[in-house]
């Protein structure tokens, strides 16, 4: 999971609560990550973050989008689901366990 964010965002800060509740959902079971784009050089930072965990090429498509929350397959570095905006937390939760189904179904 990587949420997109900016201290100047609305969604970002309406998505603090979102992002608290997946973290309580699932942490343990699934990579939380946040990507900052307040300025430059948090999000350099994050850029920093991405290259460290292989997920160059999808920073390189999202930089400087903000209140989203990213479902990323930690396999293949792909997206898998984006949210946008303020939908409960029921949309997350539909987007992230379709995800580890996914991941799950697919071990042999």
């Amino acid at each position: 999971m990587v949420k997109l964010h900016a201290q100047w965002c609305p969604i970002c800060m309406f998505t603090k609560d979102r992002w608290s509740e997946i973290e309580a959902k699932y942490s343990g079971r699934v990579k939380l990550v946040v990507f900052d784009f307040t300025d430059q050089a948090t999000t350099d930072a994050s850029r920093a973050e991405a290259k460290r965990l292989g997920l160059e090429k999808f920073f390189d498509e999202i930089v400087g989008e903000t209140g989203t929350i990213a479902v990323v397959d930690g396999r293949t570095k792909e997206m898998t689901a984006s949210i946008h905006g303020r939908p409960g937390f029921e949309e997350y939760r539909r987007a992230i366990d379709s995800s580890l189904r996914s991941v799950t179904s697919q071990v042999p």
